[in-house]
């Protein structure tokens, strides 16, 4: 058992099935903005027996929170952190790009802010040469000041605009960032939660195609990549409204 501030999360087996659970304790705004976030991911994740015998320590890694930690088939650890990508050490950060690699807005911006023009210099060359990045690709570039080896672009779905294969796009553009990551041989990569932000897709939908895509990767065998970070910076907007106010018990 550690503590989150003011979050005590436990790991148990129920007495009633023996599956593995989390419980989570404390206030109100720190249950429900783990449970919201973190709940459809975890639960798809325990739904086939994915071994979690042990939940990692809770931990600040360059001012992001990890709030949990969890290992599928052969080792393969994904992290769930709540934090800034920009300051997330890993081989390969991934940016929620448009197909013009303009980063202009959301998590874009903030990566090309912090990495430097390098990282907009790259990516105006690539695009002149290859022509627009069609959705569900992935392209690389250098990553700039930012504390990752390269940079992977990946062109997310816009809501509305890909005639209802949101997910399934978005499915086959972590896929894409994923494999490519394998290829260049490299151990980490942390993934924003692409299309959620000024794309306009459902953050539940999001996180299905995000948890299939790793689940589906996760089955592969004699991987290079060990360990998959998934992390966000919103917290209470995405807290839903019909839990009770005060101290809840999550369980999940």
């Amino acid at each position: 058992m550690r503590d989150v501030e003011d979050l005590t999360v436990k790991h148990r087996r129920s007495r009633l099935t023996e599956k593995p659970m989390v419980v989570l304790d404390g206030p109100f705004s720190k249950v429900t903005e783990v449970r919201n976030r973190l709940g459809p991911f975890l639960d798809s994740l325990l739904q086939d027996t994915v071994p979690t015998d042990q939940l990692a320590s809770l931990s600040l890694t360059e001012g992001n929170t990890v709030v949990a930690s969890y290992s599928l088939c052969d080792g393969l650890q994904v992290l769930v952190c709540q934090g800034d990508i920009t300051k997330q050490k890993a081989d390969a950060l991934v940016n929620a790009a448009n197909e013009d690699l303009d980063h202009c807005g959301g998590v874009a911006a903030a990566l090309s802010k912090a990495g430097g023009p390098d990282i907009q210099s790259e990516s105006n060359t690539l695009v002149k040469y290859i022509g627009k990045i069609h959705t569900g690709d992935v392209v690389v570039t250098t990553g700039g000041n930012l504390t990752c080896k390269k940079l992977l672009h990946a062109v997310g779905p816009v809501a509305g605009k890909a005639g209802g294969k949101e997910k399934l796009l978005l499915e086959k553009a972590v896929n894409s960032a994923l494999n490519l990551s394998e290829i260049m041989e490299f151990k980490s990569i942390a993934i924003p939660c692409i299309s959620s932000g000024v794309f306009g897709v459902p953050v539940t939908v999001c996180s299905e195609a995000i948890v299939t895509a790793v689940k589906e990767f996760g089955s592969q065998e004699e991987r290079s990549l060990s360990r998959i970070i998934l992390i966000d910076n919103r917290g209470e907007q995405l807290v839903n409204n019909f839990l009770p106010v005060g101290s809840y018990s999550s369980f999940f």
